[in-house]
């Protein structure tokens, strides 16, 4: 089972684009919503000392929650990796086509929080994608009068700003959508200010 991939390049590196299945979402969404009342499960899962998010929470998600849908992420990683070589413009070692999946988690984040400028040294490639976003219709008519909208959004950087080029990919955060990188690739999260959550997932892959 896969998700159909799309690959943009606004900039060095290919980005890739596909959906969450339903139940993915429903799935993962439902472990966190259960988890939130019991102080000791969320002290389990608390997987912040390895992140650098200014968030509310950040918790792992366990083998066992993603146990049916280990053969959907795998293949997506697969198919990523696949689609840019077959390309042929971008080199790279065989041993890189096969990876395993790492560590995945959950990242909530509440009005005024963010995630600064990062890589996944620890990785090859990574996924991110989205859970649930807040009820931001006024800010997001607010933000669209804004000569520089940015509210919540996820932020791809590389290299420098240079005449006639572009080092930034601002991504819109959409429920279902998630988007897969090298894990060297810089990216950031722009605060919010309206009132709910933005809940994202991700989760790091390692060559074999």
């Amino acid at each position: 089972m896969s998700s159909k991939l799309s690959l943009v390049r606004p900039f060095g590196p290919y980005i890739g684009k596909f959906k969450f299945p339903e139940p993915f979402i429903k799935d993962v969404n439902s472990f966190i919503d259960n988890s939130e009342n019991d102080p000791e499960v969320l002290k389990s899962l608390d997987w912040s000392q390895n992140l650098v998010g200014k968030v509310h929470q950040e918790l792992r998600v366990p083998n066992y929650v993603l146990l049916k849908h280990e053969e959907f992420l795998q293949s997506q990683a697969s198919q990523y990796l696949k689609s840019i070589t077959d390309m042929g413009v971008v080199n790279l070692d065989t041993r890189v086509l096969s990876v395993k999946r790492g560590p995945a988690w959950v990242v909530r984040s509440n009005p005024g929080d963010f995630n600064p400028a990062h890589v996944h040294s620890d990785a090859t490639i990574c996924m991110a994608g989205f859970l649930k976003t807040p009820d931001w219709d006024d800010e997001l008519l607010e933000d669209s009068d804004d000569h520089a909208p940015s509210r919540g959004k996820l932020c791809f950087m590389h290299g420098n700003t240079e005449e006639w080029g572009n080092n930034l990919m601002l991504i819109e955060p959409k429920v279902g959508d998630c988007y897969i990188f090298p894990a060297t690739l810089t990216h950031f999260v722009y605060p919010f200010k309206s009132s709910g959550e933005r809940r994202s997932f991700s989760v790091n892959f390692q060559r074999l």
